[in-house]
């Protein structure tokens, strides 16, 4: 059962497959939402999931029909696939790119490797999670 907008929700949070059986069967349903803002994460793998096209990404095809604020996440795109998949999607040249490679500045990050047998990793993770999590002793 669906809900519908009497019923209440701020937030719709679907895997592309699950759009697709809404666009595909649930249409009207959709348009009733009156969905203001729809959020894609990671857009570029409509390009490279081809063997999804024809269970998810093509879902997007009638994106813009639906009138409602569209934002594209990825942050492993470049302009001529951005511009692929807004023309995919119908919303063309209309759309502004925010950031990039030339404004992205690399954040400064280090790992910290520890090793644990393999029957002692989850309660070492819990254990050190715990410890970052727990008020500092001064020294």
């Amino acid at each position: 059962m669906l809900l519908t907008t009497e019923e209440g929700f701020d937030l719709l949070y679907i895997s592309i497959d699950a759009f697709n059986n809404l666009c595909q069967n649930f249409a009207g349903t959709l348009d009733n939402w009156g969905v203001q803002v729809i959020y894609v994460d990671e857009f570029h793998l409509a390009l490279t999931e081809c063997y999804r096209h024809a269970t998810s990404w093509q879902s997007l095809r009638g994106l813009k029909s639906l009138n409602s604020k569209i934002v594209l996440l990825s942050a492993t795109t470049n302009p001529t696939s951005t511009t692929m998949v807004t023309n995919y999607t119908g919303m063309g040249d209309n759309y502004i790119a925010v950031g990039g490679s030339s404004s992205y500045a690399v954040p400064n990050i280090a790992f910290l490797i520890e090793r644990s047998a393999n029957a002692d990793l989850i309660p070492d993770i819990v254990e050190y999670i715990k410890s970052q999590l727990s008020p500092q002793q001064p020294q």
